[in-house]
């Protein structure tokens, strides 16, 4: 049997973890394990006080909303794998104002098994989606079992790791999502010895493998699974208001997914009648050819292109020429730079290692249907006067010039949904902030994978278990050019509007009248 419980470790405490009571304890201690650090040796489990063996669950009063408590001492990981690490201060003497500065919070990262760089910054990409997060620690457990035993165990490491990354205090061991992953979709699972040879001895470590393929799989995992409106209101903390109140959607195909409306026409029978069709997407493709040095070009180039078909009315080969709008575009908006193809002349990957610049805004109104411009303008002409407002508050009062928006995750009520009223999780303007990006260093089959994510107005990169935080400057010096750090994957989030300008309106009901 399938169940959620809650796990309390000295001050931690964790929400929703799954546990089958089917299986032996052992599985059970595994997750506790990767959530707290501690070994299964040193575990004690005790639930409805009592204690857990290793043999069954038989004789334990266990359900949902069980609380377990874990006692022991964790498993200390090397210093170099650490995140979030604080200097010991020496209490003997009276703290100096550096000493009771605030420190940093910053994001946790994954541990590195050995080439497992491409699915860290892969987890790490799907947790930048604030939604994506939300959905994975609420999803109802009958929802899974239209799943595979295999493909549940990777749902279950991933809300796993997403419960630690939003409790724990230090980087998160992600042992059962590795193994889990490796059974379920076995090409990621390839093991290799150091010299590249296939091998089955016990020293071996994961094959490289690509982080856009891996993120995918995650995207075709979460398709699968459906929303309960009743599991998400009965959740303590209140679900985003974009999970609406009905239930039976994906949260890929709310969020992720975009719609082309497209029309065929045949450039040598004008006689023919145009073909209309619909196309879903949920990324697109920026192909890098000689002209392409900017993203927004790469993404037009694709809208428009010409291909040979048998006419329907003739019956024979003819040219046509595809012209694509956007009929819906999704609330997160994700990009692939083609930057790998397959040369078969050395049978391996190649990179391209071509400069393409990106922004930090986009904009992708003029490319969508009249329809969907019809619905944007209000949203679109709304957005615009609040920016007006800011950037009139902020000429009368210089001190906001450099104050950063409040965070819409968690100030939720400071702004407009970012969707249409008849489209939950949809973009309702066509414009888009940069929210994460997935780059690779290095060249073809080889190199390193990593993730830089905007969390509360700030930029960090996220390299396997380390964190630290970056510049803007230094995320925009990811397009490209040479063996550096080159932007793969760009996921945009919506642009937000704002109800109010508050600080601004607070300081100007306290100007003297002139």
């Amino acid at each position: 049997m399938q169940l959620l419980v809650f796990v309390k470790w000295r001050a931690e405490k964790y929400d929703n973890i799954e546990v089958n009571t089917d299986v032996s304890p052992g599985e059970f201690k595994k997750i506790l394990k990767d959530l707290t650090g501690v070994p299964e040796e040193r575990q004690k489990v005790f639930i409805s006080g009592a204690l857990l063996g290793d043999e069954s669950f038989e004789g334990i009063k266990i359900k949902n909303g069980s609380q377990v408590m874990v006692m022991g001492t964790k498993e200390e990981l090397p210093k170099s794998i650490i995140s979030n690490v604080v200097p010991e201060v020496d209490k003997s003497s009276p703290p100096s104002p550096v000493e009771v500065e605030p420190v940093l919070q910053l994001p946790l990262g994954l541990v590195n098994f050995g080439n497992t760089c491409y699915m860290n910054s892969a987890v790490q990409l799907l947790y930048a989606v604030p939604e994506f997060r939300a959905f994975v620690q609420r999803a109802p457990v009958s929802s899974l079992n239209v799943l595979s035993q295999e493909v549940r165990g990777v749902f279950t490491a991933i809300r796993l790791i997403f419960t630690g990354l939003s409790n724990a205090k230090d980087a998160i061991l992600p042992v059962t999502l590795v193994e889990a992953f490796g059974k379920a979709y076995p090409q990621f699972g390839i093991q290799t010895n150091l010299l590249g040879a296939m091998v089955e001895s016990r020293q071996q470590i994961f094959e490289q493998q690509d982080a856009n393929e891996c993120f995918l799989e995650f995207i075709r995992l979460l398709q699968q699974i459906k929303s309960d409106a009743t599991v998400f209101k009965a959740h303590p903390v209140p679900s985003p208001k974009s999970f609406g109140e009905d239930s039976g959607w994906n949260p890929i195909d709310r969020f992720l997914a975009g719609k082309f409306a497209n029309t065929l026409t045949n450039e040598e029978d004008e006689s023919e009648p145009p073909q209309h069709t619909t196309e879903t997407f949920l990324q697109l493709p920026c192909y890098i050819s000689q002209e392409v040095k900017f993203l927004h070009i790469g993404l037009k180039n694709n809208l428009e292109s010409k291909l040979q078909k048998t006419s329907q009315s003739s019956g024979r080969e003819m040219s046509y020429k595809k012209v694509s709008r956007y009929a819906r575009l999704p609330g997160y908006l994700c990009i692939q730079i083609m930057r790998f193809y397959y040369k078969e002349k050395t049978k391996s990957n190649t990179k391209i290692m071509k400069d393409i610049k990106f922004q930090m805004s986009l904009d992708l109104y003029d490319d969508c249907t009249d329809d969907l411009k019809t619905k944007m303008n209000s949203y679109r002409a709304k957005m615009e006067k609040m920016e007006d407002k800011e950037k009139n508050a902020t000429k009368k009062h210089g001190k906001f010039a450099n104050k950063r928006p409040p965070n819409p995750d968690d100030n939720p009520d400071m702004y407009e949904p970012y969707w249409l009223p008849d489209d939950l999780g949809s973009n309702n303007t066509g414009k888009y902030q940069l929210l994460a990006v997935l780059t690779h260093k290095g060249r073809g089959n080889s190199g390193h994978y990593v993730t830089w994510v905007r969390r509360s107005g700030g930029w960090f990169l996220l390299d396997d278990s380390n964190a630290s935080q970056v510049t803007e400057d230094e995320i925009l010096r990811l397009s490209g050019g040479g063996e550096y750090h080159s932007a793969y994957i760009l996921l945009y989030g919506p642009a937000r509007i704002r109800t109010s300008v508050p600080e601004a309106e607070e300081e100007m009901e306290v100007d003297p009248v002139k």
